[in-house]
């Protein structure tokens, strides 16, 4: 069975978020932390040791003062590229670095503390707890930073900014008070790059050559476990705590090819790991060389799909999608803080298409991306945003479900 997409491709630009939100392109899909292991398929190497596979590190004073700095550095790096931190509105800022600091208690598995700071942010910016579409303290914020665009670049975040950082940290916080989540299960996800891609433009008539952008490998895959680091704390607390994630990196020889006229068969890079690594893999990312703004601003596009015949999910990117921003979201490089905010956005986002899709008699996504279209949601869901509607889901179907989430994720055959 061959995987090859062609016309629909989930993608959101958080920008255009309307009833019609997704773009379609025509080169992947519809829609579509921590430790790891890393080895180059038909190499013959051997994997490194995870250090630590969960995502988390254990809680010391050292490690609190070491992600505090690591932090404040990474703030100092989004300032230089973005404008003095005094030239941004003040209550942005704080809630800018109350996020991080949270994001940072919850690697080092300090949930009461970042608790604690999970509700002095709601205080200022509750939750949207009715119906009504009246205009939110999130919304306001945002505006806030729209209303600087004259004065420089502006950073991504998503829309409403840093709102999905904030419910994912308020799930995992919730939960995980006085829990420690190296006791879950292991659940394995496969990140496979290929070395290089030839790409067939839409015209037929011309072919890209594009290599692996050098930042996915950098310092140890930094940017990738960065962009799942909080999704890994995320699925071990809507698991019940049943399951924790471990990263697997693969470096594939030989070049994906790329058809964006007929389609991208997604899963044949999957099919060059080495024997066995598939059936002990419950997940994939699928991160392909690609021209982030070639043709059109959506490029190769990201997505979700299905790895063959199982129910395995496929998360599908470029690789520049990791560490570039495209030319809608204010284009150059993304910065260590835009991609602590915005990618675990987007891994949500895509886990979500592939949840609705494990539980269709809930009608969670009868129809594509239906939560943009507040008057589609259920009629006892509340709330405002998409991030709203992932935990009116969780909360009102998903965790009361039968199998379970971790049932469902559990995919491993070996």
């Amino acid at each position: 069975m061959t995987s090859t997409v062609n016309v629909k491709h989930r993608f959101v630009l958080r920008a255009l978020k309307n009833a019609s939100a997704a773009v379609l392109i025509t080169s992947l899909l519809s829609c579509g932390g921590g430790g790891s292991n890393s080895v180059v398929a038909d190499a013959g190497s051997t994997p490194e040791s995870p250090a630590s596979t969960s995502g988390t590190v254990p809680f010391t004073a050292s490690a609190a003062a070491a992600a505090a700095a690591k932090t404040s550095t990474e703030l100092g790096e989004f300032w230089k590229v973005y404008g003095a931190e005094t030239s941004f509105d003040k209550d942005w800022v704080e809630l800018l670095t109350k996020l991080l600091d949270a994001e940072d208690k919850v690697v080092l598995e300090d949930y009461q503390g970042a608790r604690d700071i999970i509700n002095d942010v709601m205080k200022t910016y509750p939750l949207k707890q009715d119906n009504k579409p009246d205009a939110t303290a999130w919304d306001v914020n945002f505006n806030k930073l729209q209303l600087r665009q004259l004065k420089s670049p502006l950073p991504h975040f998503g829309e409403p900014g840093m709102y999905a950082h904030l419910r994912m940290l308020d799930e995992i916080t919730k939960f995980g008070v006085g829990k420690t989540i190296n006791s879950a299960k292991p659940i394995q996800m496969a990140i496979v790059m290929p070395a290089c891609s030839n790409i067939l433009l839409k015209t037929g008539l011309t072919v890209l050559n594009r290599r692996l952008n050098p930042g996915i490998e950098a310092d140890s895959y930094s940017a990738v476990r960065q962009s799942l680091r909080l999704f890994q704390s995320y699925l071990w607390a809507i698991s019940g705590g049943e399951l924790r994630l471990e990263l697997n990196f693969y470096s594939i020889k030989s070049c994906a090819k790329i058809d964006r006229l007929n389609g991208y068969d997604y899963n044949e890079p999957i099919r060059q790991l080495p024997p066995g690594v598939a059936d002990k893999t419950d997940m994939f990312w699928l991160i392909s060389p690609e021209d982030l703004n070639v043709g059109n601003d959506a490029g190769g596009g990201s997505g979700i799909g299905k790895f063959e015949a199982s129910e395995k999910p496929v998360f599908i990117s470029e690789d520049d999608w990791v560490v570039k921003k495209r030319s809608s979201q204010g284009g150059g490089a993304r910065t260590n803080v835009e991609r602590r905010i915005y990618l675990p956005e987007w891994v949500q986002h895509e886990f979500f298409h592939h949840l609705f899709g494990n539980w269709r008699e809930f009608d969670l996504e009868k129809t594509d991306h239906q939560w943009f279209d507040r008057k589609s949601w259920p009629t006892d869901f509340i709330g405002k945003y998409e991030e709203d509607y992932y935990s009116e889901a969780l909360n009102r179907r998903l965790y009361q479900a039968t199998p379970s989430i971790a049932q469902k994720l559990k995919r491993a055959t070996k």
